[in-house]
């Protein structure tokens, strides 16, 4: 499995596409906002021949779906998230706006609707759906056993955790959530939603939350 990230919008979102050998890929919380953005994607997905197959959303804060309505369009494929998630979709232009961020667009609901437990297929590779909220009720984590890759959108961050003060977000079950990650192999590398990469091992020791 190929990764690739990219830092989108004005919130630095860390964006991801997946893909196999074959050219099936998947993107992980598309958070393309400005044309330039939008086009630096579009472009990578054609250079390297890729076949968008699916959006996954780690959950649905704003900063996190800006990109969504554009990568549904220009490649017919639905997002898929969880359900305790869905009420944001709503409150996207207005969260958007105390941010600064204007959303111009407005994502579909999801095609599918995950739960804990769940996989999801793309070519030869295979994400675990593993619910973690707390900072959102639908958070979200994909976990590739096989890659020992773990993408944590804003639940687990390098040395920090996910704020638990927006709504929906609960400080006691975060922590829940973020005890059943640490319980994943020491050396599984962690994609977050924001800054830069770590590991499970590294997150153990140095993180001052945990």
């Amino acid at each position: 499995m190929h990764i690739q990230p990219f830092c989108f919008n004005p919130i630095q979102v860390n964006s991801y596409l997946l893909w196999d050998d074959d050219l099936n890929a998947l993107i992980i919380d598309p958070g393309c906002y400005s044309n330039r953005e939008k086009n630096t994607l579009q472009e990578f997905i054609q250079n390297n021949k890729l076949i968008l197959r699916a959006i996954l959303n780690t959950h649905l804060h704003f900063d996190h779906i800006l990109g969504n309505a554009f990568v549904e369009k220009t490649y017919a494929v639905g997002s898929q998230a969880h359900k305790d998630d869905l009420f944001l979709l709503n409150q996207l232009p207005l969260h958007a706006q105390l941010f600064g961020v204007t959303a111009r667009e407005i994502c579909r609901q999801p095609v599918a609707l995950l739960e804990d437990g769940d996989l999801v297929h793309c070519g030869n590779f295979t994400l675990k759906a593993i619910h973690s909220p707390g900072h959102s009720p639908g958070s979200l984590v994909f976990y590739c056993e096989n890659e020992k890759c773990l993408f944590s959108g804003d639940v687990l961050f390098r040395e920090s955790i996910g704020r638990s003060d927006l709504q929906g977000g609960n400080g006691n079950i975060l922590f829940s959530s973020l005890k059943k990650l640490m319980e994943l192999p020491h050396d599984t590398v962690v994609y977050p939603g924001h800054g830069p990469q770590t590991t499970i091992e590294y997150e153990r020791l140095h993180n001052p939350f945990l």
